[in-house]
């Protein structure tokens, strides 16, 4: 696929490895007027260091943690930064849930349209978050949304914006990639998810 420029954007992606398999979150950050080296570097740390203080305690502890990766996306060839200091196992005991099974969270722009919204899928979580086969603890929603809302401020503090990346509108690729700041982050229920379609709506 061709190259699609995000004037000042930059996404970071929480990589973890599970069951030997990679996985990763990717959250996309804003700062408009341009991004240099440092900035990229802040934010790698800012994120990293949310991962530590309240990303790992909702992860199993088969769940490794190895870095947040946060690369600029308005140049083909463009700045890069790595941050592990919050590298480990997340704290999450008793049995892990299976790898597809998830919790999400959902980011809101105020705007309407698939293209304004966007979602994140926890990595695999613990049973103890259940109170049910198929609901989390309203404990363990709320952190997850308290989590984002952390990642949002510690992205904030560094001088960027949480945001929606939006690469396509009607279906049809976009010239250049536009963003929509994200201005709320809830949990709809307390239902677990999956990326799958199968699964009951309502998310």
């Amino acid at each position: 696929m061709a190259f699609q420029s995000a004037p000042d954007v930059a996404e970071a992606v929480i990589k973890c490895v599970t069951d030997g398999q990679s996985m990763a979150n990717v959250i996309n950050f804003a700062k408009p007027g341009g991004y240099n080296s440092a900035d990229i570097a802040a934010l790698a740390g800012a994120v990293d260091g949310v991962v530590g203080a309240a990303y790992l305690a909702l992860m199993h502890n088969t769940v490794v943690y190895g870095e947040t990766l946060v690369r600029g996306l308005e140049f083909e060839n463009d700045i890069t930064a790595v941050s592990s200091g919050a590298a480990g196992n997340g704290t999450g005991g008793a049995v892990t849930l299976p790898s597809n099974v998830s919790f999400v969270v959902t980011l809101r722009s105020g705007f309407t349209g698939r293209s304004a919204r966007g979602r994140l899928y926890l990595m695999p979580m613990s049973s103890s978050s259940l109170v049910t086969a198929n609901n989390v603890t309203t404990t363990f929603a709320l952190a997850a949304v308290n989590m984002l809302g952390d990642m949002k401020a510690a992205g904030l503090a560094v001088g960027w914006t949480m945001c929606i990346l939006s690469r396509f509108k009607s279906k049809a690729k976009r010239a250049v990639a536009t963003y929509f700041v994200v201005n709320t982050i809830e949990a709809r229920n307390t239902q677990t998810d999956s990326q799958r379609g199968r699964l009951p709506k309502g998310h």
